[in-house]
């Protein structure tokens, strides 16, 4: 009998949890959460106000960013989304992944999470998603990180598109005769798409030579990288998407901070330029000798200037 009673006030219990005990959305780990009707995967790192970081959306997951950036938990919660049909995020019923698409998930994203306003941090493609974050929900954003972000991307104005093609091209040349280069201009330059994830995912890590400064210290980040998932659904999802920032940076008014290379063909340093002109009162923070992963090639120099950096944002350290 009383092994009954003991039971039923063990059941009962269970019943009143109240809704709190629930496992908290910013808890540290791995997550999926619904929005916008997709089962959407991201993961919690980190301790300090949140900052919510995106992946590309062009189809590699976030390990490469999650594995390599983990000095910065020092000063961020960090929250890793995989963007719709990229990583453990569902591929949505539709032709086209649009910039409306991103700027909805991380606001319902956002609002999931319990957070009024939050830190939104970007790398390469995932910049433009922050700043058209910003741009649209101006009140939600206490700063933007953008690492070697883009101003243009597939631009309708021929003459910026020519520009910044040219700039890439020109350090693409620089590189030229390097060990390796050959055989990754082969991969760069194929005419062949790739049919599957894993074959998609060779060809980005075969063009190496081209992406990094040095590619010798890509081996610092061998693990992050063979863990990454890379999404051929979501590249051809996305393969129309056009970014065409420059006119519209003067109505982000977040405190932002702007990391370029020296180095990098994929986001040349005159993008970052033109993004340090156009939003007032950004910093700027240049990587001398790195390509489009300045965290990895030269890490002292990265961390160290993005730390340096925050407070002139009015960073409030961890809360």
């Amino acid at each position: 009998m009383k092994t009954l009673i003991a039971t039923v006030a063990i059941a009962l219990a269970c019943l009143a949890t109240p809704a709190w005990a629930e496992r908290s959305p910013l808890a540290p780990g791995d997550h999926v959460a619904t929005l916008n009707g997709l089962r959407l995967g991201y993961t919690v790192q980190g301790r300090g106000p949140v900052a919510i970081f995106p992946t590309p959306g062009w189809g590699p997951s976030h390990e490469y960013l999650s594995m390599t950036l983990t000095p910065l938990e020092q000063q961020f919660t960090l929250v890793y989304l995989d963007t719709r049909a990229s990583g453990r995020s569902e591929v949505p019923r539709s032709d086209v992944i649009t910039i409306e698409d991103f700027v909805a998930d991380l606001e319902a994203l956002r609002a999931h999470l319990g957070v009024s306003k939050a830190w939104f941090i970007g790398h390469s493609m995932g910049t433009a998603q922050a700043m058209e974050y910003a741009l649209r929900h101006p009140q939600r954003v206490e700063g933007l990180v953008l690492l070697n972000a883009l101003a243009s991307w597939q631009d309708p104005d021929l003459e910026r598109e020519r520009t910044f093609r040219q700039a890439g091209n020109a350090l693409l040349e620089q590189k030229r005769g390097r060990p390796g280069f050959d055989s990754a201009y082969a991969v760069w330059k194929a005419p062949e798409p790739a049919e599957t994830d894993e074959a998609f995912k060779q060809q980005n890590l075969a063009v190496g030579p081209i992406v990094w400064s040095d590619v010798s210290k890509a081996a610092r980040a061998t693990d992050a990288f063979e863990q990454v998932r890379f999404s051929l659904r979501a590249f051809h999802l996305t393969s129309g998407w056009s970014v065409a920032l420059e006119p519209q940076l003067h109505r982000i008014t977040a405190p932002t901070l702007i990391v370029a290379s020296g180095e990098d063909v994929l986001t040349p340093l005159q993008q970052a330029l033109i993004l340090h002109r156009g939003i007032a009162g950004s910093k700027l923070l240049v990587i001398e000798r790195g390509g489009h992963f300045p965290w990895i090639e030269q890490p002292g120099a990265f961390f160290d200037g993005v730390r340096a950096f925050l407070p002139t944002l009015g960073y409030r350290g961890k809360e």
